[in-house]
């Protein structure tokens, strides 16, 4: 037999218990020491204190004021509990007929008079979480209360019927925290908050009861020795202080913030099953409230910013808690809401792939100069000349931006380096021919290798000499991402490489185009422009040059969201590379594949399985594609919900970039947004935090404070304020990245959609309705405007539009939006998560607007089987599913 129960250990304490009840309760303290204990400390600290009176015989019929008694259904310290009718309204009510103490008749009057106040107050509070006060009367001497009578049992039996997930558990307790927090704004303290006062209907509610009801009902010496009361080695307690706070404990009023440390003791219990300081006695629970922080046990699945909110509530000084309980429940919905609306987007598009590459311009000075070879150095200077520099720093200043200069300086120093890098490369192999240190193909093969090169960067100035924001933002990683001259020098040599490739020139200057385009963020362009190329005839010779274009053409697909035809295109270029001995080329290839099969296509398995073929052809030397590989990999983990191995490959990633291009390169800035998202989405807000502010430093002193990439660092940076829950000052920094963004890539850009919904989420769980429906509808617009009226971005825009709606109760607003993002869905590739919220908003609303919730579930059920498609770490989305269709 399970150990007594407060109330009857009170019961049996104070000599109430008779019959069969006391019979039962002498049978178990027969062979249970810990309720005997219980009972003899009891006895003794309260031995001075008469017994209260013993409970009124009140029988089936009685009336009590005009209600009349059905049965008794409960009896406790504070008195007992029946079912009764009303016949004047025609209802079931409970009713609580409280006991006296054995207070002096003063005391009595001034204790019975609080209680009519509060019960008076509560009758005119209407509010779902708070079971109604109809009545307060007197009875025979006696003081009663009719209140609602509520079918369903305690939180606490809620809890312990069947497995809870921690969200249903937490989502249970904010209606409990609105509820208090109704009834603090009426004026009334409930002093006895615990899991038993809490009454749960079938259909989920909780309602809150016993406001202050059961507060001073113990004998007088009782109350006024708390410290010698006695816990149970489970930590049962006569009365309730295992849920109240310190100051209260050592005898300070009950407070609304007393409540609040109730309400978190409450929760803390229920999500780990024990509570949050333990004591044998009160002393020592109020010095383990004092002197303790509670500690979760390791296998709790509550998430960080959940136990963080909890300790906050459970501080031992009133003054740091929060500054109510309604301040409480609002940061408790903020930290359970998915996390996942909040865009920091993992930097693994093509363009971002591509880690930088260190450029070490070997000084002309120091090579040998014979004649022949000057010649041939200054007849490829032209590269980057003063007419050529000229061109690109009037087009840099067009824009009117404000860092144009700083940016047309870091351009300067980087094509600087790469034509100086060049010409030491170029004059080399001419050395290394004129003393006859290699043969003739060998020569052949490097300069027609060093000739590809230098159309490249022909061909990358030539794009940004067209200006344009975009050129402005992203020229230095335009050349820093170009491929490494290194190459040139250990090239291999084939029949086909004896014969000069004039073709070779132009087609790699053609996937340069493409790439500068690309990496300039216009797709479109630069899938033309690589299309255009390969409709052309190439001749045999060419065959490498064409799968460097084939690669090309194919990486210009997954940005414009056709991902189906990105898959087979990579696939084949990947094929071709190999076929005609581009091994890097091909890696690149197989590592592109990997990204669109294992992220974007949510099939990881596959993912994993290209990504290794592209690690297998790889040496030591191919730092930059390695890391490339790796970042992939990293995010195929991430697709998997293996966050930790997710972090471990970032982690190797960051290490190898820091050692080969130093700390304060802005690849590593990438790097680093990359590994705090996936530390974020485990949790550790502190942790990623910093990780984030370094990166938006490393943005800033590489590029400046006005330049989009630093604006989207400190987008990210918001987002995992806003993650970790903290939305007020997430909202600041949303707003400063979207301004940002506005001033640099004008309004069709896709960067200003996701800033804009970012800062959209934020107010929609700071409640700020209108503001956040305006910022949605901006997002959309975005989107559309850059990507298309059809764009999965578009369509959680809209998903963020409808969630507003149906907030403000505006359910047949939100569903039309809804079903606009469905309709988006059913023929773009929305990502899986994104669309399985998308199909249970659309449920719920489609149930708030009026409808039979007969015809949502088919939408209800589609989500669990999206989430299930997810694999591990979709458990509470679909529980949550579940219970909804129940």
């Amino acid at each position: 037999m399970a150990c007594l129960d407060e109330n009857l250990l009170f019961e049996l304490s104070v000599g109430q218990l008779d019959g069969a009840a006391l019979a039962k309760a002498e049978e178990h303290l027969d062979t249970c020491p810990r309720c005997r204990r219980v009972v003899a400390a009891t006895l003794r600290a309260s031995g001075a204190a008469a017994p209260p009176p013993p409970l009124t015989l009140v029988t089936r019929g009685t009336a009590i004021g005009r209600y009349l008694v059905v049965e008794r259904v409960g009896v406790g310290a504070m008195g007992q509990v029946f079912a009764a009718y009303d016949p004047e309204l025609d209802r079931k009510v409970a009713l609580k007929l409280l006991r006296f103490s054995s207070r002096p008749r003063a005391e009595e009057e001034q204790r019975r008079a609080r209680l009519a106040r509060e019960a008076q107050t509560l009758a005119r509070l209407s509010h779902p979480n708070v079971v109604t006060v109809f009545d307060v009367g007197t009875w025979e001497t006696q003081f009663f209360v009719a209140l609602e009578f509520v079918p369903g049992g305690s939180a606490r039996a809620w809890a312990t019927r069947e497995p809870r997930a921690w969200r249903e558990i937490v989502q249970l307790w904010m209606q409990v925290g609105r509820g208090l927090a109704a009834a603090h704004a009426a004026g009334v303290v409930h002093r006895d908050l615990k899991p038993d006062n809490v009454l749960v209907r079938a259909d989920g509610r909780a309602q809150v009861t016993d406001f202050g009801l059961a507060a001073d009902t113990r004998p007088r010496d009782v109350a006024a020795a708390p410290t010698e009361m006695a816990l149970t080695e489970t930590g049962a307690l006569l009365g309730t202080p295992v849920y109240m706070a310190p100051d209260q404990l050592e005898g300070a009023p009950a407070t609304e913030a007393s409540d609040q440390f109730a309400f978190c003791v409450s929760l803390w219990e229920a999500l780990h099953g024990e509570r949050p300081f333990v004591g044998r006695t009160v002393a020592e629970l109020a010095r383990a409230a004092r002197e303790e922080t509670p500690r979760a046990p390791a296998s709790s699945p509550v998430p960080q910013a959940v136990r963080r909110l909890l300790q906050r509530g459970l501080h031992p000084d009133p003054r740091e808690r929060y500054p109510s309980v309604a301040a409480l429940v609002d940061a408790l919905e903020r930290a359970t809401e998915k996390p996942r609306r909040f865009g920091i987007p993992m930097l693994i598009g093509a363009a971002a792939l591509a880690l930088g590459v260190v450029l070490v311009a070997r000084p002309t000075e120091t090579v040998r100069r014979h004649p022949t070879c000057v010649l041939a150095e200054e007849r490829h200077r032209a590269g980057w000349d003063e007419a050529r520099r000229a061109v690109v720093r009037e087009a840099f200043d067009r824009t009117g931006l404000s860092y144009a200069a700083k940016a047309f300086g870091a351009v300067d120093g980087a094509v600087s380096a790469r034509a100086s890098a060049w010409r030491a490369e170029r004059v080399e192999a001419c050395e290394a021919l004129v003393e006859a240190a290699q043969p003739d193909p060998l020569f052949r093969a490097r300069v027609a290798c060093l000739d590809e090169r230098l159309a490249e960067l022909d061909a990358a100035v030539e794009v940004l000499s067209l200006g344009g924001n975009d050129a402005v933002n992203r020229a230095t990683s335009v050349v820093e991402k170009m491929a490494p001259l290194e190459a040139c020098v250990a090239v291999d040599v084939r029949p086909a490489d004896a014969e000069p490739c004039e073709a070779c020139v132009v087609i790699r200057a053609d996937v340069q185009r493409g790439r500068t385009l690309q990496q300039l963020g216009k797709f479109a362009e630069a899938e033309r422009v690589t299309k255009d190329a390969l409709a052309r005839e190439a001749p045999p010779n060419a065959a490498a040059a064409r799968a460097a274009l084939l690669v090309e053409h194919a990486r210009t697909l997954e940005p414009l969201g056709r991902l189906d035809e990105a898959e087979r295109e990579i696939f084949d270029a990947a094929l071709a590379a190999h076929r005609v001995g581009s091994r890097a080329l091909a890696a690149e290839a197989f590592a592109e594949l990997a990204y669109v099969v294992g992220y974007l296509r949510a099939r990881p398995d596959d993912g994993e399985r290209w990504a290794l073929q592209a690690d297998a052809l790889l040496g030591p030397d191919d730092a930059p594609i390695l890391d490339r590989v790796a970042m992939v990999r990293g995010v195929i983990e991430t697709r998997r919900g293996n966050l930790r191995l997710a972090e471990e490959h970032f982690r190797r990633v960051e290490e190898r970039v820091r050692k080969r291009l130093g700390a304060a390169h802005p690849s590593r800035a990438r790097v680093l947004t990359n590994l705090a998202s996936t530390i974020l989405h485990q949790g550790r807000f502190d942790d990623a935090l910093p990780l984030l502010k370094e990166s938006y430093d490393l943005f800033v002193a590489a590029l400046g404070a006005d330049h989009p990439d630093a604006f989207q660092a400190l987008n990210a940076y918001g987002a995992a304020l806003g993650n970790a829950g903290r939305f007020t000052e997430a909202v600041p920094v949303f707003e400063a990245a979207l301004a940002g963004y506005k001033r640099t890539l004008g309004a069709n850009h896709p960067r200003i959609g996701r800033a804009a919904s970012n800062l959209a989420e934020a107010l929609y769980r700071l409640k700020r309705y209108p503001d956040a429906r305006a910022r949605y509808l901006e997002s959309a617009a975005a989107f559309e405007r850059a990507l298309g009226a059809d764009t999965p971005d578009r369509a959680l825009a809209l998903t963020g539009l409808g969630q507003v709606y149906v907030a403000e109760g505006a359910c047949a607003e939100g569903l039309g939006e809804t079903q606009r993002a469905l309709d988006i869905c059913a023929k773009s590739a929305c990502e899986p998560n994104n669309a399985a919220a998308l199909a249970f908003l659309h449920a719920k609303a489609w149930v708030c607007a009026g409808h039979a919730k007969a015809q949502a579930l088919p939408h209800a059920r589609r989500a669990v089987e999206l989430f299930r498609s997810l694999g591990p770490g979709t458990e509470e989305e679909i529980a949550e599913i579940e219970a909804w269709l129940r």
